[in-house]
């Protein structure tokens, strides 16, 4: 990586001294082809040079509201975790509710048959 960004400088350098050379001699000579082309390969890469930039900053700023956005799911996942604690609370009291419901219908049902057989079996 580091050989091709100094040789992408070596060339942006022989890039603009050319274009600076030909851009100085433009008043008093016509341009030939050649030099167009050194000309439009300037403005090329110096768009290319701009639009990087550009796209560099829009990319920092989605990634910024990307991170916003992950903040924002990290509070609902807290908050869906919350309502998933109290609703495990929730049963965990009806459960025990109904264990307790068990304990009292299995004493009245015992006290029920002990009061049918004791009625029966008396003389």
């Amino acid at each position: 990586m580091g050989s091709y960004m100094l040789q992408n400088q070596v060339f942006q350098n022989w890039l603009k001294n050319k274009t600076n050379h030909i851009l100085s001699k433009a008043d008093r000579e016509i341009i030939s082809t050649e030099e167009m082309i050194i000309l439009t390969l300037q403005a090329q890469s110096d768009h290319f040079t701009f639009m990087e930039k550009e796209f560099r900053d829009e990319f920092r700023k989605i990634d910024k509201r990307f991170e916003a956005v992950d903040k924002r799911f990290e509070a609902v996942d807290k908050k869906f975790d919350q309502f998933e604690q109290k609703i495990d609370y929730r049963f965990k009291q009806v459960d025990e509710k109904f264990a307790q419901l068990q304990k009292i219908l299995m004493w009245g049902f015992g006290l029920v048959i002990s009061c049918v057989l004791i009625n029966f079996f008396k003389p």
